[in-house]
């Protein structure tokens, strides 16, 4: 699968989760670092609350995290592991504060003049992946919470 057509996957499966959880999704028309946002509407339980995401979809299993994006407000990454096939797929969602938690005993590699850093792995350790696993997996009815806190 190229990386066009991964993307793509990752984006529906992520959207169909999310709609399926009673969140709403909105796409950006321009890609400024925000793939997604997800927002509660107001539905007489609660006022409307939004989560700006930035997905990162793969067909196999793969992490990453940028700290260009440590400054956004309201923000979490959502990692969708497997998308080629729908009985495989898992989804980890994260804040910058907790993806930099989970690299923090791992090399950092600068990229370009402006001082961001990024650290990238396309097959985490087995210690990662299981704290990854423990913490951060969202499956079906769990997408509220771990985007907006209790609810």
């Amino acid at each position: 699968m190229d990386s066009q057509l991964v993307e793509l996957i990752g984006r529906a499966a992520l959207q169909l989760q999310l709609l399926r959880d009673g969140i709403e999704v909105a796409l950006p028309l321009r890609d400024r670092g925000i793939d997604m946002i997800a927002y509660l509407d107001r539905d007489g339980n609660s006022s409307t609350q939004a989560c700006l995401l930035q997905m990162k979809a793969a067909s196999k299993q793969a992490f990453s995290i940028d700290s260009k994006y440590q400054n956004f407000q309201n923000f979490k990454f959502a990692y969708v592991w497997h998308v080629h096939d729908p009985t495989q797929t898992r989804f980890f969602v994260v804040s910058y504060k907790e993806a930099e938690d989970l690299c923090r005993n791992y090399s950092w590699k600068q990229y370009g003049n402006n001082g961001f850093k990024r650290w990238s792995t396309p097959n985490p350790a087995k210690r990662f992946l299981g704290k990854l696993e423990k913490n951060y997996e969202v499956s079906k009815g769990q997408w509220r919470h771990r985007l907006f806190g209790s609810q």
